[in-house]
């Protein structure tokens, strides 16, 4: 839905960019939308991959659902924020997140007291995910801080042993599975894409998760294809 790009363009404009011009290219139109009006999930996350190129900001996704309000996300926001406590209002943004997002999954397991919500893109044209990782994850995370409060979350985080910085890490290691499946992206495009400033940053993070360079993860894969 249209409420997925609320501010968008005065984000985008912020830092000097075109917004009118990313929103042209990627296909979203200029034109005000309706909040309930649909747009294609693909458009959007090539708008955001040209407004992270033309404001120079690799985290764009990050940055803008960072400042992205609950409230602002309709009436799946309002579900959320209404509910009685974290767990439920997570469970109303599962059951009715199809409403609001097509070509994608979201999903909440349980299990032994913890809860862990998954989130991913289901359109295959869909090559370049991380801006979308990035704004869903930090929105989903605004979702929580409302729902707990700062410093009940940041309790909870710390009881479980998790920051925000393995978070992200964690999304870019999926990412990373899923780029190196696409041939044609190379080992430094591929760095570039998840955030990482220097190839030899990110191959240091594969071998920590892996054990193994991302070339050879990729040759591994191409062995049992």
């Amino acid at each position: 839905m249209a409420t997925a790009i609320s501010g968008f363009a005065q984000f985008i404009e912020h830092p000097g960019a075109d917004a009118q011009g990313i929103l042209h290219r990627s296909g979203l139109g200029t034109d005000p939308l309706e909040p309930s009006a649909p747009i294609a999930l693909f458009s959007l996350c090539r708008a955001m991959d040209d407004a992270a190129r033309c404001t120079q900001n690799d985290n764009f996704g990050l940055w803008f659902g960072h400042q992205f309000a609950p409230q602002s996300l309709g009436l799946l926001g309002y579900l959320a924020t209404s509910s009685p406590n974290l767990g439920q209002a997570l469970r109303n943004m599962v059951e009715y997140f199809p409403v609001y997002q097509q070509s994608s999954l979201l999903r909440l397991c349980e299990a032994q007291g913890i809860c862990r919500l998954e989130y991913r893109l289901q359109d295959a044209a869909i090559a370049s995910r991380r801006q979308d990782a990035e704004l869903s994850l930090t929105q989903f995370c605004n979702v929580m801080r409302l729902a707990l409060g700062p410093a009940s979350l940041q309790r909870r985080l710390k009881e479980e042993k998790e920051c925000f910085k393995q978070l992200i890490e964690s999304i870019r290691r999926e990412l990373a599975h899923t780029y190196l499946q696409e041939e044609r992206l190379s080992i430094s495009e591929l760095s570039v894409r998840l955030g990482y400033t220097e190839v030899s940053t990110f191959s240091r993070a594969f071998m920590r998760w892996h054990g193994m360079s991302p070339r050879q993860w990729r040759e591994l894969q191409r062995g049992l294809a």
